[in-house]
């Protein structure tokens, strides 16, 4: 077996888990205001607000972190809303028959389709100034904060169903159905043409995309995949899942990546890029239907079935700060239990507003869990890593902050 010292020449960065021993430290309905029974389909936010599209009753504002919902849709006709999108300014609604604007966070709406034909609309996204869009009639573009639309053909099958879109460095990629299944298409000019970029993807239509740093993740009808090239190859990226899930969202944040997925299922986070996901259904009722995921105000909330629910961002992660005290300097404790099964908890203090990097690693050196990477306050912290995925064995974590690194020893037993 490789020892401490050894292993530690080729760990470049460990984390660990934080989490709350609190009973309190997992999710709570936060859907007052919102009328009982109806499906939550999509949540964003902006500014100190946010917005819930629902099917059926339009669309709903919380100014209060969720605490309360007011409908707001003055202006809006049609009131099945599948999607919602923020682009600089302005916030668009995806509705059952076109698309919908306001400039005031939702205080007036109107329309917005020119150019979409009326169509459904399933999903946006926006970079910089332009915005694309999918429906059931078809992929769109906008370059004028949504005045007019142009409908994107050229490489795309006549059976294309678009139903996920994303930005990427290298250019954008879209997902959806055709005849034979399943397939993924990418532009690297701003959407004028298009060429299939499905290598990998085998599981069939791909229901939603996320981009997370180099990598793209595509959901998909059974279970999520990932690529680390912009969409030239994918590969299954399932590992901790029990299930092989219909995917219903993927939402990134700093380096973190969420899943929502259906009944049986429900939320998870990957801090590795798909190669491990953690259960974070914690204080969930009802089915386990996860439809829309975002974070603001350092609360990530759930559209889940009927209802929103939200967590504080920091416990959801897993980051658990113990105290606020300036320590005299850098401290990486020992794991608690030792030997562990099937979690343990791990404490350390930085002196400083710093950047943080945690990392686990096998025996072998290969990462097994990255659970923060960040810019923390100066204090104490205590994190808890979780391996009922993993098998028994030696296991090792490594921080790294600035002009600090150190590597702990720790043991599964199962």
């Amino acid at each position: 077996m490789k020892t401490l010292t050894t292993l530690s020449c080729f760990l470049v960065i460990t984390f660990f888990t934080f989490l709350s021993n609190n009973s309190s430290a997992q999710w709570e309905m936060s859907s007052n205001g919102i009328t009982g029974g109806v499906n939550i389909n999509s949540l964003v936010s902006t500014g100190s607000y946010i917005f819930a599209g629902s099917q059926g009753e339009g669309v709903y504002r919380s100014s209060n972190n969720g605490a309360s919902w007011t409908a707001v849709n003055n202006g809006l006709t049609q009131l099945s809303v599948y999607s919602l999108c923020v682009s600089g300014q302005s916030i668009f609604a995806g509705t059952y028959l076109g698309l919908f604007k306001s400039t005031n966070f939702g205080a007036e709406w109107t329309p917005s389709g020119n150019g979409t034909a009326g169509s459904s609309i399933y999903t946006f996204t926006a970079s910089g100034g332009t915005i694309f869009a999918c429906g059931n009639a078809g992929l769109f573009k906008s370059n004028d904060d949504g005045a007019n639309w142009t409908e994107l053909t050229n490489g795309l099958p006549s059976d294309f169903g678009p139903t996920a879109i994303a930005v990427t460095g290298s250019g954008v990629l879209a997902g959806g159905e055709v005849s034979f299944g399943g397939a993924m298409y990418k532009s690297t000019d701003g959407g004028s043409n298009w060429a299939i970029s499905s290598n990998g993807l085998t599981s069939g239509h791909i229901t939603c995309l996320a981009v997370s740093g180099s990598y793209v993740f595509a959901g998909t009808i059974a279970g999520v995949y990932v690529s680390a090239n912009e969409g030239a190859n994918w590969a299954a990226a399932n590992g901790g899942l029990s299930g092989l899930f219909f995917t219903n969202t993927l939402y990134s944040s700093g380096g973190n990546v969420f899943l929502g997925t259906n009944p049986n299922g429900g939320l998870f986070l990957t801090t590795n890029n798909g190669s491990n996901w953690l259960d974070k259904n914690q204080g969930f009722s009802g089915p386990q239907y996860v439809r829309s995921i975002v974070v603001s105000n350092n609360y990530i909330f759930a559209a889940k079935y009927h209802s929103v629910w939200r967590r504080a961002y920091s416990e959801a992660i897993g980051i658990l700060n113990l105290s606020s005290e300036v320590p005299d300097g850098y401290l990486l404790g020992q794991n608690y239990p030792n030997p562990f099964n099937p979690s343990t908890s791990i404490e350390f203090a930085i002196p400083g507003n710093l950047p943080v990097k945690l990392i686990v690693y096998d025996d072998k050196g290969s990462e097994v869990a990255v659970l923060v990477d960040e810019v923390l306050k100066p204090g104490k912290y205590r994190v808890r890593f979780e391996g009922s995925n993993l098998g028994s064995g030696v296991y090792y974590y490594r921080i790294i902050s600035r002009g600090f690194s150190e590597t702990g020893k720790m043991v599964l037993m199962k």
